[in-house]
């Protein structure tokens, strides 16, 4: 599988992200250097590069660290949302760090993955940041918040999901509802 993502081997995009996804499956940590390369590379496929992103991410590989926190800041959306879920799942310290010294994102779906992710932390680090998600501009931000929040328990989650199952939208409704 290692040998699939040698970008020498060109083997194409298809079994370079099916090799990608296995060896994360797998737990292959000796990938992580060869997955941190592919992420790092902007001449990499941008599909192999979210891959790789996705799979350091699977590996929690803190060798790939830097390079998924460098992309925290890459033009694309989608690559800043993969980034940031697996810089959490890679050291959830670090990303705490990181992210306090960061503004909000401009896309929505990065902001959503960052609800989506601190669902998972300690409630004492991440249930205040998911609450101020609530404010978001953009309902997709709102639904993930909400998921958190009751991944979270935090001890007005029930007061909250039931003032959101009156609105209008039901990206809202819907988690709320759960």
């Amino acid at each position: 599988l290692l040998a699939l993502i040698d970008p020498a081997a060109k083997a194409g995009l298809e079994p370079t992200v099916a090799a990608m996804r296995s060896l994360a499956q797998l737990g292959a940590t000796d990938a992580s250097a060869a997955l941190s390369r592919l992420a790092g590379a902007a001449t990499t496929h941008p599909n192999v590069r979210l891959e790789a992103v996705a799979a350091l991410g699977t590996l929690r590989a803190a060798d790939g660290l830097a390079t998924v926190q460098d992309l925290l800041t890459d033009d694309r959306p989608e690559m800043r949302a993969a980034a940031t879920r697996a810089a959490a799942a890679i050291d959830q310290d670090s990303f705490t760090v990181v992210v306090a010294g960061m503004e909000p994102d401009r896309h929505w779906r990065v902001r959503a993955a960052l609800a989506e992710t601190l669902g998972g932390f300690p409630a004492d680090l991440a249930t205040e940041r998911v609450r101020s998600m609530l404010q978001d501009e953009d309902k997709r931000v709102i639904a993930p918040a909400l998921s958190s929040l009751a991944q979270l328990k935090a001890s007005d989650v029930g007061t909250i999901l039931v003032q959101r199952l009156d609105d209008s939208d039901f990206v809202v409704r819907a988690p709320a509802a759960r």
